[in-house]
């Protein structure tokens, strides 16, 4: 493995982890000639900061899922197995999402440790008064109280 390493050195650490992990499965399942291994290390290296790790090891655990061969497929044939790429926002969309549904449970077990946007609204509501009667600013700890403080009274109020 260690050859393996010097054969390119422009890898970070990170990049270089992950290469080993994936020529690792990559050769326990297949013989890979040790002269070719450099150059399938760059090659995969090419792959992975095209595709990103993540798809990347998907491919390659794909990959492996489906032998049909008694030879190491190319690495071409490798990322034909990766996952379809997804834009940005919609990754950004999926790990929102996967926050809310994490969140709701704990929120609704504990709903005093979370603002919902009744506390926005009465924290705006609060701050434009105190600008509007011309009150100096309250600290971040203090509007926190003040909105609990409300908060309180109106379920107070709503029993």
């Amino acid at each position: 493995m260690e050859s393996q390493r010097l054969s390119t050195q422009s890898e970070t650490a990170a990049e270089c982890r992950t290469l080993d992990n994936l020529l690792y499965l990559l050769s326990c399942e297949w013989h890979i000639p040790q002269e070719k291994m450099a150059g399938r290390r760059s090659s995969m290296l090419q792959q992975l900061r095209t595709m990103g790790e993540r798809r990347l090891r998907d491919a390659v655990q794909k990959c492996i899922a489906g032998k049909t061969s008694d030879f190491c497929p190319s690495t071409s044939v490798i990322a034909s197995f990766a996952p379809d790429a997804i834009s940005i926002n919609d990754l950004r969309q999926q790990q929102h999402e996967e926050e809310l549904n994490r969140l709701r449970p704990i929120r609704k077990s504990n709903p005093d440790d979370f603002f919902g946007e009744a506390d926005v609204v009465c924290m705006m509501r609060l701050l434009k008064e105190r600008k509007d009667k011309g009150l100096p600013r309250l600290s971040h700890d203090q509007v926190i109280a003040e909105v609990l403080a409300i908060r309180h009274a109106c379920q107070e109020k709503a029993r």
